[in-house]
């Protein structure tokens, strides 16, 4: 039999423990939760560095190849919308214009996925590699084939 002294500091000494316990697994968490949040801030920063220029050429050469059915299919479209709407060519060739930009957006989109490449990542290297004269000849190309297919406008990056 204890006393009540005795019970009183087992008790407390159980409660300190418990506390201390308590303590060391929230540091815990917090230091884990701090690693986690940090190495996904590395790999995001990771995924959106330049790609090489290799690799911006095989994607731009591919939405330049693609972007002809893109083309051809918007182009079928509009003349329905134009001709249901009785739409001047003026209009026409805005919504061609609208919609073309629109699906070559997600035309690149697409690609990237393909590619496993973000958008930042696309942007950042074709900022770093706009002057190179291979560069400015797929995007060159880009503009032909639409022009070519009809377009007008060739292809819209972003150059922020």
């Amino acid at each position: 039999r204890f006393s009540r002294a005795a019970r009183q500091s087992m008790g407390l000494g159980q409660n300190l423990a418990l506390g201390v316990g308590v303590v060391t697994l929230g540091t815990v968490y917090v230091l884990l939760h701090e690693a986690r949040r940090k190495a996904k801030k590395r790999a995001a920063a990771e995924r959106d560095q330049p790609i090489a220029k290799e690799l911006l050429l095989q994607i731009l050469h591919k939405a330049a190849e693609h972007s002809k059915s893109v083309i051809q299919r918007i182009r079928v479209e509009v003349g329905k919308i134009k001709e249901s709407r009785n739409l001047s060519d003026e209009q026409a060739s805005m919504l061609f214009q609208q919609n073309f930009e629109h699906s070559l957006e997600q035309l690149i989109g697409a690609i990237r996925g393909q590619y496993g490449v973000s958008e930042k990542a696309m942007d950042a290297s074709f900022k770093l590699h706009q002057a190179d004269p291979q560069v400015q000849a797929a995007i060159q190309g880009m503009r032909l084939s639409a022009e070519a297919n009809g377009g007008g406008g060739g292809e819209r990056r972003r150059r922020r």
